[in-house]
Protein backbone atom coordinates (compact mmCIF):
# COMPACT_ATOMS: atom_id res chain seq x y z
CA UNK A 1 0.00 0.00 0.00
CA UNK A 2 1.41 3.34 -0.86
CA UNK A 3 1.76 6.07 1.92
CA UNK A 4 -0.78 7.86 3.60
CA UNK A 5 0.65 11.13 4.09
CA UNK A 6 -0.43 12.94 1.16
CA UNK A 7 -3.96 12.18 1.71
CA UNK A 8 -3.40 13.79 5.65
CA UNK A 9 -2.26 16.65 4.08
CA UNK A 10 -5.11 17.48 1.68
CA UNK A 11 -7.79 17.41 5.14
CA UNK A 12 -6.10 21.02 5.73
CA UNK A 13 -8.17 22.46 2.59
CA UNK A 14 -11.96 22.79 2.10
CA UNK A 15 -12.38 26.22 4.83
CA UNK A 16 -15.28 28.37 4.49
CA UNK A 17 -14.86 31.89 5.19
CA UNK A 18 -17.27 34.50 6.04
CA UNK A 19 -16.39 37.30 7.87
CA UNK A 20 -18.38 38.85 10.68
CA UNK A 21 -20.41 41.74 9.15
CA UNK A 22 -23.93 42.45 9.45
CA UNK A 23 -26.65 40.69 7.07
CA UNK A 24 -29.24 42.22 6.32
CA UNK A 25 -32.54 41.07 4.45
CA UNK A 26 -35.43 42.75 3.01
CA UNK A 27 -38.70 41.27 2.12
CA UNK A 28 -41.39 42.79 0.50
CA UNK A 29 -44.96 42.80 1.35
CA UNK A 30 -46.86 43.76 -1.42
CA UNK A 31 -44.77 41.67 -4.16
CA UNK A 32 -43.86 38.89 -1.76
CA UNK A 33 -39.81 38.49 -2.36
CA UNK A 34 -37.20 38.72 -0.62
CA UNK A 35 -33.36 39.62 -0.55
CA UNK A 36 -30.22 39.01 1.37
CA UNK A 37 -27.57 41.03 1.17
CA UNK A 38 -23.69 40.89 2.90
CA UNK A 39 -20.98 43.45 2.82
CA UNK A 40 -23.37 45.66 0.62
CA UNK A 41 -23.70 42.94 -1.88
CA UNK A 42 -26.92 40.82 -2.72
CA UNK A 43 -26.58 36.81 -1.91
CA UNK A 44 -28.16 33.83 -2.89
CA UNK A 45 -29.49 32.28 0.34
CA UNK A 46 -28.96 33.79 4.15
CA UNK A 47 -25.81 33.11 6.09
CA UNK A 48 -24.51 35.05 8.99
CA UNK A 49 -21.48 34.33 11.96
CA UNK A 50 -22.51 33.23 15.41
CA UNK A 51 -23.41 36.47 17.36
CA UNK A 52 -23.07 38.75 14.21
CA UNK A 53 -26.03 40.98 13.70
CA UNK A 54 -29.16 40.21 11.52
CA UNK A 55 -31.31 43.43 10.09
CA UNK A 56 -34.36 41.91 9.06
CA UNK A 57 -36.28 45.17 6.72
CA UNK A 58 -39.87 44.48 5.79
CA UNK A 59 -40.44 46.83 3.29
CA UNK A 60 -44.18 47.68 1.12
CA UNK A 61 -45.12 47.79 4.38
CA UNK A 62 -48.82 49.27 5.34
CA UNK A 63 -49.28 49.78 9.25
CA UNK A 64 -52.22 51.50 8.49
CA UNK A 65 -53.71 48.36 7.85
CA UNK A 66 -51.64 45.39 8.90
CA UNK A 67 -49.21 44.75 12.19
CA UNK A 68 -46.29 42.59 11.77
CA UNK A 69 -44.10 40.17 14.42
CA UNK A 70 -40.89 38.78 13.59
CA UNK A 71 -40.73 35.50 15.90
CA UNK A 72 -36.81 34.73 15.80
CA UNK A 73 -36.45 30.42 16.33
CA UNK A 74 -33.04 29.37 17.08
CA UNK A 75 -32.23 25.70 16.05
CA UNK A 76 -29.41 23.37 17.11
CA UNK A 77 -28.98 20.47 15.26
CA UNK A 78 -28.10 16.67 16.57
CA UNK A 79 -25.79 16.63 13.21
CA UNK A 80 -23.52 19.57 13.30
CA UNK A 81 -24.68 21.76 10.61
CA UNK A 82 -21.52 23.76 9.71
CA UNK A 83 -52.97 50.16 -11.25
CA UNK A 84 -53.96 51.71 -14.37
CA UNK A 85 -55.84 55.14 -14.44
CA UNK A 86 -53.22 57.62 -12.33
CA UNK A 87 -54.56 60.59 -10.93
CA UNK A 88 -57.72 61.30 -13.65
CA UNK A 89 -59.51 58.02 -12.71
CA UNK A 90 -59.10 59.05 -9.27
CA UNK A 91 -59.95 62.73 -10.01
CA UNK A 92 -62.98 61.25 -11.97
CA UNK A 93 -65.63 61.95 -9.37
CA UNK A 94 -69.19 62.40 -10.09
CA UNK A 95 -72.72 64.43 -9.20
CA UNK A 96 -72.76 61.55 -6.52
CA UNK A 97 -69.63 63.38 -4.91
CA UNK A 98 -71.09 66.42 -4.99
CA UNK A 99 -74.07 65.14 -2.89
CA UNK A 100 -71.87 64.35 0.03
CA UNK A 101 -72.10 68.08 0.22
CA UNK A 102 -75.41 67.95 1.85
CA UNK A 103 -77.02 71.44 1.52
CA UNK A 104 -74.40 72.09 -1.86
CA UNK A 105 -76.93 69.49 -3.47
CA UNK A 106 -78.07 71.13 -6.37
CA UNK A 107 -81.48 70.91 -6.28
CA UNK A 108 -84.76 70.81 -8.35
CA UNK A 109 -85.50 74.21 -10.28
CA UNK A 110 -89.14 75.62 -9.43
CA UNK A 111 -90.71 78.96 -10.01
CA UNK A 112 -91.23 80.13 -6.44
CA UNK A 113 -89.16 83.01 -6.20
CA UNK A 114 -89.88 84.19 -9.92
CA UNK A 115 -92.24 84.75 -12.63
CA UNK A 116 -90.78 85.95 -15.99
CA UNK A 117 -93.35 86.34 -18.39
CA UNK A 118 -92.89 85.21 -21.93
CA UNK A 119 -94.76 87.31 -24.24
CA UNK A 120 -97.07 84.62 -26.94
CA UNK A 121 -97.40 82.07 -24.36
CA UNK A 122 -92.93 81.41 -23.64
CA UNK A 123 -92.40 78.38 -25.79
CA UNK A 124 -89.37 78.62 -27.69
CA UNK A 125 -90.04 78.16 -31.71
CA UNK A 126 -87.53 75.75 -33.44
CA UNK A 127 -85.80 76.58 -36.93
CA UNK A 128 -83.42 79.00 -38.20
CA UNK A 129 -79.93 79.23 -37.06
CA UNK A 130 -78.04 79.62 -33.75
CA UNK A 131 -76.34 82.87 -32.27
CA UNK A 132 -73.24 82.57 -30.11
CA UNK A 133 -75.44 81.75 -27.13
CA UNK A 134 -77.24 78.95 -28.42
CA UNK A 135 -80.01 81.19 -28.88
CA UNK A 136 -82.21 80.46 -31.71
CA UNK A 137 -82.43 83.39 -34.09
CA UNK A 138 -85.06 82.28 -36.50
CA UNK A 139 -83.21 83.67 -39.27
CA UNK A 140 -83.74 82.59 -42.82
CA UNK A 141 -81.80 83.06 -45.66
CA UNK A 142 -83.60 86.29 -46.96
CA UNK A 143 -82.77 88.26 -43.52
CA UNK A 144 -80.12 90.53 -42.95
CA UNK A 145 -77.86 90.66 -39.86
CA UNK A 146 -80.69 92.34 -37.66
CA UNK A 147 -82.92 90.15 -38.90
CA UNK A 148 -85.05 92.36 -41.14
CA UNK A 149 -86.21 90.41 -44.08
CA UNK A 150 -86.40 90.94 -47.58
CA UNK A 151 -90.19 90.39 -47.85
CA UNK A 152 -91.93 92.73 -48.97
CA UNK A 153 -94.90 92.21 -47.15
CA UNK A 154 -95.78 94.66 -44.94
CA UNK A 155 -94.57 94.98 -40.93
CA UNK A 156 -96.72 96.05 -38.41
CA UNK A 157 -93.62 97.88 -36.33
CA UNK A 158 -91.76 101.04 -36.57
CA UNK A 159 -88.09 101.12 -37.27
CA UNK A 160 -87.84 102.47 -34.40
CA UNK A 161 -89.38 100.18 -32.25
CA UNK A 162 -87.87 97.41 -34.01
CA UNK A 163 -84.34 98.77 -33.58
CA UNK A 164 -85.21 99.62 -29.40
CA UNK A 165 -86.33 95.93 -28.53
CA UNK A 166 -83.38 94.55 -30.88
CA UNK A 167 -80.64 96.61 -28.38
CA UNK A 168 -82.65 95.29 -25.24
CA UNK A 169 -81.60 92.04 -26.47
CA UNK A 170 -78.46 92.10 -27.22
CA UNK A 171 -77.89 93.95 -23.72
CA UNK A 172 -79.56 90.78 -22.00
CA UNK A 173 -77.41 88.54 -23.61
CA UNK A 174 -74.46 90.58 -22.17
CA UNK A 175 -75.65 90.39 -19.02
CA UNK A 176 -76.11 86.53 -19.61
CA UNK A 177 -72.60 86.13 -20.42
CA UNK A 178 -71.71 87.55 -17.41
CA UNK A 179 -74.12 85.89 -15.04
CA UNK A 180 -73.31 82.66 -16.75
CA UNK A 181 -69.77 83.23 -15.88
CA UNK A 182 -70.59 84.15 -11.94
CA UNK A 183 -72.77 80.98 -11.59
CA UNK A 184 -69.46 79.30 -13.35
CA UNK A 185 -67.32 80.54 -10.57
CA UNK A 186 -69.49 79.56 -7.99
CA UNK A 187 -69.70 75.71 -9.54
CA UNK A 188 -65.70 75.81 -9.29
CA UNK A 189 -66.04 76.98 -5.87
CA UNK A 190 -68.18 74.11 -5.28
CA UNK A 191 -65.89 71.56 -6.69
CA UNK A 192 -62.84 72.85 -4.84
CA UNK A 193 -64.52 72.02 -1.89
CA UNK A 194 -65.67 69.01 -3.30
CA UNK A 195 -62.22 67.95 -4.03
CA UNK A 196 -60.97 68.45 -0.71
CA UNK A 197 -63.49 65.67 0.68
CA UNK A 198 -62.98 63.26 -2.68
CA UNK A 199 -59.07 63.62 -1.41
CA UNK A 200 -59.37 63.02 1.67
CA UNK A 201 -61.99 59.86 0.63
CA UNK A 202 -59.19 58.51 -2.13
CA UNK A 203 -55.94 58.81 0.33
CA UNK A 204 -57.75 56.30 3.34
CA UNK A 205 -58.86 53.99 0.26
CA UNK A 206 -55.35 54.17 -0.92
CA UNK A 207 -54.01 53.34 2.15
CA UNK A 208 -56.78 50.11 3.65
CA UNK A 209 -55.69 49.18 -0.42
CA UNK A 210 -53.14 46.42 0.74
CA UNK A 211 -52.28 45.59 -3.11
CA UNK A 212 -50.85 49.34 -3.99
CA UNK A 213 -47.60 49.62 -3.57
CA UNK A 214 -46.44 52.29 -0.76
CA UNK A 215 -44.63 54.57 -2.89
CA UNK A 216 -47.43 54.54 -5.46
CA UNK A 217 -49.81 55.90 -2.02
CA UNK A 218 -47.13 58.54 -1.31
CA UNK A 219 -46.61 59.45 -4.93
CA UNK A 220 -50.46 59.70 -5.29
CA UNK A 221 -51.72 60.98 -2.09
CA UNK A 222 -49.08 63.74 -2.84
CA UNK A 223 -50.34 64.63 -6.23
CA UNK A 224 -53.69 64.95 -5.16
CA UNK A 225 -53.14 66.69 -2.06
CA UNK A 226 -50.65 69.54 -4.01
CA UNK A 227 -53.65 69.91 -6.70
CA UNK A 228 -56.39 70.16 -4.18
CA UNK A 229 -54.21 73.41 -2.77
CA UNK A 230 -53.29 74.62 -5.94
CA UNK A 231 -49.36 74.29 -6.20
CA UNK A 232 -47.84 75.14 -9.03
CA UNK A 233 -45.54 71.89 -10.28
CA UNK A 234 -42.69 71.61 -8.37
CA UNK A 235 -43.94 73.21 -5.62
CA UNK A 236 -43.80 72.14 -2.05
CA UNK A 237 -46.89 72.62 0.41
CA UNK A 238 -45.66 74.31 3.78
CA UNK A 239 -47.98 75.76 7.07
CA UNK A 240 -48.07 79.32 5.12
CA UNK A 241 -49.83 78.08 2.15
CA UNK A 242 -52.10 75.86 3.89
CA UNK A 243 -53.55 79.07 5.74
CA UNK A 244 -53.23 81.29 2.44
CA UNK A 245 -55.28 78.34 0.53
CA UNK A 246 -58.00 78.47 3.21
CA UNK A 247 -58.21 82.56 3.61
CA UNK A 248 -58.11 83.01 0.16
CA UNK A 249 -60.67 80.26 -0.61
CA UNK A 250 -62.64 81.79 2.14
CA UNK A 251 -62.93 85.28 0.88
CA UNK A 252 -63.29 84.27 -2.83
CA UNK A 253 -66.40 82.24 -1.65
CA UNK A 254 -67.41 85.68 -0.29
CA UNK A 255 -66.53 87.89 -3.48
CA UNK A 256 -68.24 85.65 -5.99
CA UNK A 257 -71.20 85.33 -4.05
CA UNK A 258 -71.62 88.81 -3.91
CA UNK A 259 -70.48 89.18 -7.42
CA UNK A 260 -73.37 86.87 -8.61
CA UNK A 261 -75.99 88.36 -6.81
CA UNK A 262 -74.93 92.39 -8.54
CA UNK A 263 -75.65 90.15 -12.08
CA UNK A 264 -78.51 88.58 -10.77
CA UNK A 265 -80.33 91.68 -9.76
CA UNK A 266 -78.66 93.38 -12.92
CA UNK A 267 -79.83 90.36 -15.26
CA UNK A 268 -83.34 91.01 -13.55
CA UNK A 269 -83.53 94.54 -14.06
CA UNK A 270 -83.08 93.88 -17.91
CA UNK A 271 -85.47 91.28 -18.20
CA UNK A 272 -88.16 93.29 -16.75
CA UNK A 273 -87.69 96.15 -19.06
CA UNK A 274 -87.49 93.89 -21.77
CA UNK A 275 -90.64 92.24 -20.93
CA UNK A 276 -92.10 95.48 -20.73
CA UNK A 277 -90.95 96.85 -24.10
CA UNK A 278 -92.18 93.73 -25.95
CA UNK A 279 -95.75 93.86 -24.05
CA UNK A 280 -97.93 93.23 -26.46
CA UNK A 281 -95.27 93.81 -29.24
CA UNK A 282 -95.80 89.67 -30.16
CA UNK A 283 -99.51 89.36 -30.61
CA UNK A 284 -99.49 92.62 -33.39
CA UNK A 285 -96.67 91.06 -35.04
CA UNK A 286 -97.10 90.06 -38.53
CA UNK A 287 -95.82 86.81 -39.14
CA UNK A 288 -96.29 86.82 -42.61
CA UNK A 289 -93.23 89.24 -42.47
CA UNK A 290 -90.08 87.46 -42.31
CA UNK A 291 -88.55 90.35 -40.52
CA UNK A 292 -91.44 89.98 -37.98
CA UNK A 293 -91.44 86.31 -37.77
CA UNK A 294 -88.00 86.53 -36.81
CA UNK A 295 -88.34 89.26 -34.29
CA UNK A 296 -91.08 86.88 -32.70
CA UNK A 297 -88.78 83.91 -32.19
CA UNK A 298 -85.93 86.05 -30.76
CA UNK A 299 -88.34 87.46 -28.35
CA UNK A 300 -89.49 84.30 -27.55
CA UNK A 301 -85.96 82.51 -27.30
CA UNK A 302 -84.73 85.09 -25.19
CA UNK A 303 -87.53 85.61 -22.45
CA UNK A 304 -87.16 81.42 -22.12
CA UNK A 305 -83.58 81.57 -21.70
CA UNK A 306 -84.18 84.80 -18.82
CA UNK A 307 -86.69 82.63 -16.78
CA UNK A 308 -84.11 79.42 -16.95
CA UNK A 309 -81.08 81.60 -15.70
CA UNK A 310 -83.02 83.30 -13.03
CA UNK A 311 -84.15 80.05 -11.94
CA UNK A 312 -80.82 78.49 -11.71
CA UNK A 313 -78.75 81.38 -10.49
CA UNK A 314 -81.19 81.78 -7.55
CA UNK A 315 -80.27 78.19 -6.77
CA UNK A 316 -76.71 78.67 -6.95
CA UNK A 317 -77.11 82.06 -4.48
CA UNK A 318 -78.74 79.48 -2.25
CA UNK A 319 -75.47 76.68 -2.64
CA UNK A 320 -73.02 79.78 -2.25
CA UNK A 321 -74.89 80.51 0.76
CA UNK A 322 -74.61 77.07 2.14
CA UNK A 323 -70.96 76.78 0.69
CA UNK A 324 -70.29 80.05 3.05
CA UNK A 325 -71.81 78.80 6.26
CA UNK A 326 -69.99 75.86 5.53
CA UNK A 327 -66.50 76.82 5.18
CA UNK A 328 -67.18 79.19 8.14
CA UNK A 329 -67.85 76.31 10.72
CA UNK A 330 -64.35 74.73 12.10
CA UNK A 331 -65.10 71.33 9.80
CA UNK A 332 -63.60 73.85 6.78
CA UNK A 333 -60.67 74.55 8.49
CA UNK A 334 -60.27 70.83 10.39
CA UNK A 335 -60.29 69.19 6.33
CA UNK A 336 -57.94 71.45 5.58
CA UNK A 337 -55.29 71.22 8.89
CA UNK A 338 -55.78 66.97 8.50
CA UNK A 339 -55.04 67.04 4.96
CA UNK A 340 -51.84 69.28 5.32
CA UNK A 341 -50.89 66.52 8.20
CA UNK A 342 -51.63 63.95 6.08
CA UNK A 343 -49.30 65.40 3.50
CA UNK A 344 -46.63 65.95 6.16
CA UNK A 345 -47.10 62.49 7.54
CA UNK A 346 -47.15 60.37 4.27
CA UNK A 347 -44.24 62.38 3.20
CA UNK A 348 -42.15 61.11 6.15
CA UNK A 349 -43.83 57.63 7.06
CA UNK A 350 -41.03 55.26 6.25
CA UNK A 351 -43.48 52.44 5.70
CA UNK A 352 -40.82 50.14 7.00
CA UNK A 353 -40.53 47.19 9.97
CA UNK A 354 -37.57 47.00 11.22
CA UNK A 355 -35.92 43.78 13.29
CA UNK A 356 -32.82 42.87 14.84
CA UNK A 357 -31.50 39.59 16.30
CA UNK A 358 -28.07 37.91 16.13
CA UNK A 359 -27.13 34.99 14.54
CA UNK A 360 -27.53 31.82 17.02
CA UNK A 361 -26.85 28.02 17.57
CA UNK A 362 -26.93 26.21 13.88
CA UNK A 363 -29.16 27.99 12.30
CA UNK A 364 -32.16 30.52 12.85
CA UNK A 365 -35.53 30.64 11.68
CA UNK A 366 -37.02 34.40 11.10
CA UNK A 367 -40.95 33.71 10.91
CA UNK A 368 -42.33 36.61 9.57
CA UNK A 369 -46.16 37.24 10.69
CA UNK A 370 -48.85 39.84 9.54
CA UNK A 371 -51.84 40.37 11.02
CA UNK A 372 -55.07 42.55 9.73
CA UNK A 373 -55.78 46.06 11.50
CA UNK A 374 -59.37 46.19 12.46
CA UNK A 375 -61.14 50.35 12.07
CA UNK A 376 -59.74 51.18 15.48
CA UNK A 377 -56.22 50.54 13.81
CA UNK A 378 -55.32 47.53 16.32
CA UNK A 379 -54.98 44.08 16.23
CA UNK A 380 -57.86 41.47 17.72
CA UNK A 381 -57.14 39.59 20.54
CA UNK A 382 -56.21 35.90 19.21
CA UNK A 383 -56.41 37.25 16.04
CA UNK A 384 -55.04 34.69 13.32
CA UNK A 385 -52.41 36.02 10.64
CA UNK A 386 -53.10 37.03 7.54
CA UNK A 387 -49.79 36.51 5.89
CA UNK A 388 -46.88 34.31 7.10
CA UNK A 389 -43.61 33.80 5.52
CA UNK A 390 -40.10 31.87 7.25
CA UNK A 391 -36.73 32.59 6.47
CA UNK A 392 -34.19 29.83 7.44
CA UNK A 393 -30.98 31.47 8.39
CA UNK A 394 -27.46 29.49 8.25
CA UNK A 395 -24.74 30.45 10.94
CA UNK A 396 -21.67 30.14 11.13
CA UNK A 397 -18.68 30.12 14.10
CA UNK A 398 -17.84 29.13 17.58
CA UNK A 399 -16.82 25.51 18.01
CA UNK A 400 -18.80 22.17 17.23
CA UNK A 401 -17.44 19.25 19.08
CA UNK A 402 -19.10 16.01 17.59
CA UNK A 403 -18.18 11.76 18.03
CA UNK A 404 -18.11 9.70 15.36
CA UNK A 405 -17.28 5.90 14.39
CA UNK A 406 -15.72 4.15 11.71
CA UNK A 407 -13.70 2.47 9.93
CA UNK A 408 -9.82 3.31 9.86
CA UNK A 409 -6.56 2.30 8.02
CA UNK A 410 -3.38 3.08 9.63
CA UNK A 411 0.46 2.71 9.19
CA UNK A 412 3.31 3.06 10.84
CA UNK A 413 6.60 5.11 9.93
CA UNK A 414 8.23 2.04 10.48
CA UNK A 415 6.98 -0.88 10.06
CA UNK A 416 6.52 -2.92 12.66
CA UNK A 417 9.01 -6.50 12.69
CA UNK A 418 7.92 -10.06 14.21
CA UNK A 419 11.02 -11.75 16.28
CA UNK A 420 11.93 -15.49 15.90
CA UNK A 421 14.43 -17.85 16.21
CA UNK A 422 15.86 -20.03 13.44
CA UNK A 423 19.72 -22.06 13.68
CA UNK A 424 20.11 -20.20 17.87
CA UNK A 425 20.04 -16.97 15.70
CA UNK A 426 17.26 -13.57 16.72
CA UNK A 427 15.36 -13.43 13.34
CA UNK A 428 13.23 -10.62 11.97
CA UNK A 429 10.53 -10.31 9.06
CA UNK A 430 8.02 -7.15 8.48
CA UNK A 431 4.82 -7.33 10.01
CA UNK A 432 1.41 -5.96 8.18
CA UNK A 433 2.08 -2.71 5.94
CA UNK A 434 -1.29 -1.01 7.59
CA UNK A 435 -3.52 -2.16 10.21
CA UNK A 436 -7.27 -2.11 9.85
CA UNK A 437 -9.21 -0.92 12.77
CA UNK A 438 -12.60 0.16 14.13
CA UNK A 439 -12.51 4.01 14.87
CA UNK A 440 -13.65 6.33 17.22
CA UNK A 441 -13.31 9.91 16.89
CA UNK A 442 -14.17 12.85 18.99
CA UNK A 443 -14.40 16.10 16.53
CA UNK A 444 -13.80 19.98 17.24
CA UNK A 445 -14.54 21.84 14.49
CA UNK A 446 -15.34 25.50 14.14
CA UNK A 447 -19.30 25.81 12.50
CA UNK A 448 -19.51 26.78 8.96
CA UNK A 449 -22.18 26.85 6.58
CA UNK A 450 -20.52 25.39 3.55
CA UNK A 451 -21.17 21.89 2.60
CA UNK A 452 -17.64 21.34 4.08
CA UNK A 453 -16.45 21.62 7.54
CA UNK A 454 -12.53 21.36 8.54
CA UNK A 455 -11.67 20.88 11.88
CA UNK A 456 -9.32 18.41 14.16
CA UNK A 457 -10.15 15.15 15.32
CA UNK A 458 -8.57 12.77 18.08
CA UNK A 459 -9.19 9.10 19.07
CA UNK A 460 -8.95 5.83 19.57
CA UNK A 461 -8.27 2.77 17.13
CA UNK A 462 -9.02 -0.99 17.75
CA UNK A 463 -7.15 -3.33 15.64
CA UNK A 464 -9.48 -6.18 13.82
CA UNK A 465 -6.82 -8.19 12.56
CA UNK A 466 -2.75 -8.63 13.34
CA UNK A 467 -1.05 -10.18 16.03
CA UNK A 468 -0.80 -6.66 18.15
CA UNK A 469 -4.16 -5.92 19.50
CA UNK A 470 -3.24 -2.42 20.95
CA UNK A 471 -5.16 0.53 21.17
CA UNK A 472 -3.91 2.89 18.85
CA UNK A 473 -4.37 6.88 19.54
CA UNK A 474 -5.29 9.46 16.58
CA UNK A 475 -4.69 13.32 16.07
CA UNK A 476 -5.12 15.31 12.96
CA UNK A 477 -7.57 17.21 10.82
CA UNK A 478 -11.18 16.43 10.10
CA UNK A 479 -13.16 17.38 7.03
CA UNK A 480 -16.81 16.68 7.59
CA UNK A 481 -19.00 16.65 3.91
CA UNK A 482 -22.62 17.48 3.40
CA UNK A 483 -25.58 19.58 5.15
CA UNK A 484 -25.92 17.03 7.54
CA UNK A 485 -22.76 16.56 8.14
CA UNK A 486 -22.63 12.55 8.63
CA UNK A 487 -19.81 11.28 7.20
CA UNK A 488 -16.40 12.48 8.31
CA UNK A 489 -13.27 11.62 6.65
CA UNK A 490 -10.18 12.08 9.27
CA UNK A 491 -6.39 11.66 8.91
CA UNK A 492 -2.84 12.80 10.84
CA UNK A 493 -0.49 11.41 13.23
CA UNK A 494 -1.08 7.84 14.94
CA UNK A 495 0.60 6.66 17.91
CA UNK A 496 0.73 3.06 18.48
CA UNK A 497 2.36 -0.24 20.33
CA UNK A 498 4.96 -2.45 18.97
CA UNK A 499 7.06 -4.84 19.91
CA UNK A 500 10.79 -4.14 19.75
CA UNK A 501 13.55 -6.62 21.53
CA UNK A 502 14.42 -6.10 24.42
CA UNK A 503 17.55 -6.48 26.75
CA UNK A 504 20.11 -5.36 24.62
CA UNK A 505 18.98 -7.89 22.02
CA UNK A 506 18.70 -7.13 18.39
CA UNK A 507 18.17 -9.25 15.29
CA UNK A 508 21.42 -11.47 14.20
CA UNK A 509 21.95 -12.13 18.22
CA UNK A 510 22.45 -15.51 19.21
CA UNK A 511 19.73 -17.12 21.23
CA UNK A 512 19.54 -20.89 21.81
CA UNK A 513 16.25 -22.51 21.19
CA UNK A 514 16.48 -23.49 24.98
CA UNK A 515 16.90 -19.78 25.99
CA UNK A 516 13.08 -19.62 26.62
CA UNK A 517 11.16 -16.68 24.89
CA UNK A 518 12.71 -14.03 23.05
CA UNK A 519 12.61 -10.68 25.47
CA UNK A 520 10.40 -8.13 23.80
CA UNK A 521 8.74 -5.09 24.87
CA UNK A 522 5.77 -2.97 23.93
CA UNK A 523 7.01 0.35 23.09
CA UNK A 524 5.07 2.98 21.45
CA UNK A 525 5.80 4.23 17.67
CA UNK A 526 4.47 6.44 15.41
CA UNK A 527 2.63 6.63 11.89
CA UNK A 528 -0.44 8.12 10.26
CA UNK A 529 -3.72 7.01 9.79
CA UNK A 530 -6.91 7.57 7.66
CA UNK A 531 -10.25 6.68 8.85
CA UNK A 532 -14.01 7.40 7.29
CA UNK A 533 -16.56 7.64 10.74
CA UNK A 534 -20.02 8.60 10.74
CA UNK A 535 -21.93 11.24 13.25
CA UNK A 536 -22.83 9.30 16.21
CA UNK A 537 -25.59 11.64 16.75
CA UNK A 538 -26.79 10.98 12.88
CA UNK A 539 -27.14 7.26 13.81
Amino acid sequence: MKKLTPLCFLLFFGWSHLGAQDLEIRYDVVFDTLGYFYKGKKIDRPKVRKNANIRLKIINYNDYIVQAQVVPENLSYDIAPISGGGITSLLNFSNDALGSMGGLMPMPITNENYSIPIPGGGSSATGGSTDNHGTNTGKSDEEDEFGFGTSTTASSLSVNKRAEITSAINSLNRLEDQLVSSNAKILDNMNSLSLIQVTEKQIKQMLQNPAIPVESIKRISKELIEMTFQLDEGESLDPKKAISFSNTFQGQVRIDLVNLMQAQDEYLEHVVGLDALTNGVISSLNISNTADLALKKSIENTMGKARTQALLTEENVKRSEALMTMISTGDFQSSITNLYLKYVELEEHPFEYNFMTQGQDDEMDLKIQLFQKDSTGEVKVGALPIKERKINVAVAGGIKINASVGLGFSQYFKTPQLYFVQQDTIRSEDGDQFLPMVTTMLHFYPQTIGSVSAGGAFGVGFPITGENKSLAFFLGPTLIFGKQQRIILSGGMMGGQVKRLSKGFKAGDYFPDSGGDIPTKNAYDLGYFLSITFNLNSL
